[in-house]
């Protein structure tokens, strides 16, 4: 079949030409349009790495001097740090509440902010890691609340000064595969001073932000409150117990956290989910309007793709319903002259699939594919999407996956009604 299917081919050549030209400026708009959207499907499919779903915030904030209730004696920073835990622990006084932990600064996952800090190996103090670093206070159900996996029992750990948690990831950077964290120290450079710290060990990687890749991870114990942390807001994380009914639950607490949730100057001002936090965050980073934006560009382009292709090939397929006649005549089957068909289509696409992508080729090599605005930013882990080779195969594959679909669908409905007519009928207008 092969030969027959070169021989029409080549046969229809002035046709098949346009054909050609169609396919390969679609598959060179394909790269455009559909390379964003995979590259983002790709990210935001890294697992979190701790459990979203139960887990809520309370926005905690303070009375001002001029504000009616303000109590000056409460405005001591010793008296806020106890009124703000006193907050943490009526919430988690709460029946439906299966843990909490209180949220101070802005270094934690899924924070509005996010900071930095280098780390070297003690043994290899030519190999340094830019780290994000999250602070926690000990004892305080931090890893419990968010539901990071195989770390509940550092709640329970006595943490000394500069001692320190790294992630699975930051092990793997910073030291050799075999050896356990847990036996070794690294160093940071603080104001010109060389500060050692022990890592005591490890926990999952987990992303900051649903719409980035992994990061190496530094998690390192505060023991007292500073009275900075206070000046933005605060707030407190929960996570609710299992088989509680959210929609319920939030009528009932709303309440609940207005009535009950005050000490000294500080009250509860809101409280919602860490789902919408997260939402919040990609919307504020560009992220949805662009995956939104893309998403509408691709959905516009693949209609226009289907009605294009498909209606190119249909009238082609249609138009050789007297060859097909004559093939019926001298004994093909229906299913035959489908498989011829779709294999001159699969044939044509190759080539001009093959042909778009080498062209594109000459674009990305000189401008790029698309990656992450956040360039400067150090992510851990060689996804397929970082590599240029990877990335382009992997694309250009995907790319011929929906064009070749696409022409495939445009040959064989007019096909199956060309392949199942009487010769007669098809030999009629000879």
């Amino acid at each position: 079949m092969l030969k027959l299917i070169i021989k029409n081919l080549w046969s229809r050549r002035r046709r098949n030409t346009w054909l050609l030209l169609e396919l390969i400026v679609v598959t060179v708009v394909s790269w455009v349009i559909f390379d964003p959207i995979i590259v983002m499907n790709h990210d935001f499919s890294i697992p979190l790495g701790y459990t979203i779903d139960g887990l809520y915030e309370i926005s905690i904030n303070d009375l001002k001097p001029a504000a009616k209730g303000y109590e000056e004696e409460s405005a001591v920073h010793e008296t806020m740090v106890n009124d703000y835990l006193r907050l943490v622990d009526k919430v988690r006084s709460h029946p439906d509440i299966e843990s909490a932990t209180p949220l101070v600064g802005f270094c934690y996952p899924n924070s509005d902010g996010i900071a930095f800090q280098h780390f070297k190996a003690e043994d290899d103090s030519t190999k340094s890691v830019n780290n994000v670093i999250y602070r926690f206070l000990p004892n305080s159900s931090f890893f419990t609340t968010y539901g990071f996996e195989n770390a509940a029992h550092y709640d329970t750990v006595t943490f000394q000064a500069y001692d320190m948690l790294i992630t699975e990831g930051m092990r793997h950077s910073m030291f050799k595969e075999s050896t356990k964290a847990s036996q070794n120290r690294c160093i940071s450079i603080e104001n010109k001073d060389t500060v050692y710290y022990n890592i005591i060990g490890t926990v999952e990687d987990f992303k900051h932000n649903s719409n980035e890749r992994i990061r190496p991870v530094a998690l390192l114990p505060i023991f007292q409150i500073d009275p900075y942390l206070f000046e933005d807001r605060v707030f407190i994380l929960f996570r609710l117990k299992d088989g509680i009914n959210e929609a319920a639950f939030k009528e009932k607490f709303r309440s609940w956290m207005l009535k009950s949730l005050r000490s000294g100057n500080f009250y509860a001002r809101s409280f919602r989910s860490v789902e919408a936090r997260k939402r919040q965050n990609e919307s504020f980073e560009g992220v949805t309007g662009k995956y939104r934006m893309n998403i509408g560009l691709a959905i516009f382009f693949l209609i226009n793709l289907c009605l294009g292709v498909i209606g190119t090939f249909w009238i082609q397929t249609k138009s050789r319903k007297q060859e097909v006649g004559v093939m019926l005549s001298y004994g093909a089957s229906p299913n035959y002259i489908i498989r011829m068909l779709w294999g001159e289509g699969f044939v044509l696409t190759t080539f001009s699939v093959f042909i778009g992508c080498i062209l594109f080729l000459q674009y990305a090599w000189s401008e790029g594919l698309y990656r992450m605005d956040k360039a400067w930013s150090y992510f851990l882990y060689d996804y397929w999407v970082t590599h240029f080779d990877t990335h382009f195969i992997g694309v250009s594959f995907i790319v011929y996956a929906i064009i070749l679909v696409v022409v495939l669908i445009g040959i064989f409905i007019p096909g199956y009604r060309i392949s199942h007519i009487k010769p007669t009928e098809a030999l009629h207008d000879e």
